[in-house]
């Protein structure tokens, strides 16, 4: 076995979904051999040795209080300092003992026969791991693995190409040497293949823009650390936040607990984690109503993709003349109305609209029902806004009610008034709200429950709402398109006859 100790949980993650350590245990992660690990040995083929993946959490082992050299040292005083020790002593940090237990007894495991030190590239990193490995008495050989990226290539890439592996047998001979081999062998393949040869490539062949990987996001992190302190089943919620705690995340106790890591500006609600993640979710878990399962998540793309146009409006092209538009913009307006003019007729044909009273009825019929609609939202969206304020009125009169008697009872005394000048104002302005109600103000549960409706009336009509403002967009603009074009045959039939009556009359 080889035991690889990272320096915070996040980076064991990453380690072990690479070396394929999937196993999870109470504060380490465990990846056996498949039956495809196999290596080359001394006697012939010899299984390869399983992965168990681990982590510091920060300064597991840190310098020991001044108490712990002399006693006298307990309280400070002028005339004992500097203290300078003969011999610098360190202790097991109090809330990581667990943690430093889990990792000296893998230490001490018998099918462990290396440790990897793959805490972060520096000195501190060493520092982080060699004084676990002194303190937990290890004397096994000690790897090195050195990256300061977490990506998982990054990752792979030193495994393999790193001058020991992690396996702790097999060593390049020079590194150097395999580098021009490879090389030599990538120059092979590619000639023969054709692949190193770059065919020149016309401007509307080539690439316009660079596809980036998918990058983690930061809510992606948290639910993967998430899962890891879940995998030690806390027993409840305070539990989990301690765990999380442990890991470097900040908590905000709160109405809605935040939770905020290394690299984020502002703190996260569980609630904005999504399904499985919520607080309320957690609380069925702990309760023992559910098991911790959380939904996988899609990969979204966040590219916004345009709607492509059925066909555009038609444009005047006597106007355009008349702005002193050159001959060149006049020829592409007459290209652009055919083709307009054209996927026009093909919606009509498509949609079997077959003359222009049914375009203009169906036209008008959708007009009334997009205002429909629209109306619908609108109410909705004031009487919402009305349960809004009136809520306040009602929270802020139940607030201030004890303030306003007092003040009543003071005789409305002006210095009274002058100390509780906001919710004296407050109060005052939620008794003249209530003055419209005559049958008396409402509940805030029906209140609630008469805001929901609305909403849910809302999300429903705005549903339609937006597949009825698409058609009636396109309706108009056939509409538009075709009233257009047969006004256009007309005068060129008008001019025709003219020029056929001048030419008559000439004869």
């Amino acid at each position: 076995m080889n035991l690889v100790i990272a320096e915070k949980p996040s980076v064991a993650q990453s380690i072990a979904k690479v070396i394929g350590a999937t196993i999870k245990h109470d504060g380490y992660l465990e990846g056996p051999a498949g039956p495809g690990d196999l290596r080359l040995g001394p006697t012939g083929a010899e299984r390869r040795p399983g992965y168990l993946v681990s982590w510091c959490v920060g300064h597991l082992v840190e310098l020991a209080e001044p108490e712990e050299y002399d006693g006298k040292y307990e309280k400070w005083r002028k005339e004992d300092l500097p203290i300078l020790p003969t011999d610098w002593l360190y202790q097991v940090s109090p809330g990581t003992k667990k943690q430093f237990q889990i990792l000296k007894e893998l230490m001490k495991r018998e099918d462990v026969d290396c440790v990897t030190n793959a805490c972060d590239a520096g000195r501190e990193g060493e520092l982080i791991f060699r004084l676990v490995y002194e303190k937990a008495g290890c004397k096994k050989p000690i790897k090195r693995l050195w990256i300061s990226s977490m990506e998982d290539e990054a990752i792979h890439n030193h495994i393999i190409y790193n001058s020991t592996t992690l396996d702790c047998h097999h060593k390049f001979r020079n590194f150097l040497f395999c580098g021009i081999a490879l090389q030599r062998v990538s120059d092979l393949v590619c000639l023969e293949h054709g692949c190193s040869v770059i065919k020149p490539r016309k401007p509307g062949e080539r690439e316009k823009r660079t596809v980036y990987p998918n990058r983690k996001s930061i809510r992606d992190k948290v639910r993967e650390d998430i899962d890891l302190a879940m995998s030690s089943n806390p027993k409840n919620m305070e539990e989990l936040l301690k765990y999380l705690e442990e890991m470097g995340y900040e908590i905000k106790r709160a109405k809605h607990i935040g939770i905020k890591g290394e690299g984020q500006k502002s703190f996260l609600r569980f609630d904005s984690l999504g399904a499985g993640y919520r607080e309320e979710d957690f609380e069925k878990v702990f309760k023992g109503e559910e098991s911790f399962n959380p939904h996988p998540r899609e990969k979204q793309s966040h590219r916004y993709e345009k709607p492509e146009k059925k066909f555009d409006m038609l444009l005047d092209i006597q106007d355009i003349i008349s702005k002193g538009k050159g001959s060149g913009y006049e020829r592409w307006a007459k290209v652009h109305n055919i083709k307009q003019i054209s996927q026009t007729l093909i919606y009509l044909r498509d949609h079997d609209i077959r003359d222009m009273d049914e375009l203009t009825k169906r036209a008008s019929d959708s007009a009334i029902r997009f205002a429909e609609f629209s109306q619908t939202i609108k109410d909705a969206e004031k009487r919402m806004a009305e349960i809004t304020v009136l809520k306040t009125h009602i929270i802020n009169y139940s607030k201030t009610k004890d303030v306003y008697v007092a003040y009543r009872k003071a005789g409305y005394s002006k210095q009274f008034f002058e100390a509780h000048r906001e919710e004296i104002l407050l109060h005052k302005a939620a008794k003249e709200a209530f003055g419209q109600f005559e049958a008396g103000v409402p509940k805030i549960k029906d209140l609630n429950r008469e805001y929901s409706e609305l909403l849910k009336k809302k999300k429903d009509a705005y549903a339609e709402y937006r597949r009825i403002k698409e058609e009636n967009k396109e309706l108009q603009m056939a509409k538009h398109n075709l009233e257009r074009f047969l006004n256009q045959q007309e005068e060129e039939q008008k001019q025709k006859e003219k020029q056929q009556s001048k030419s008559g009359q000439s004869l």
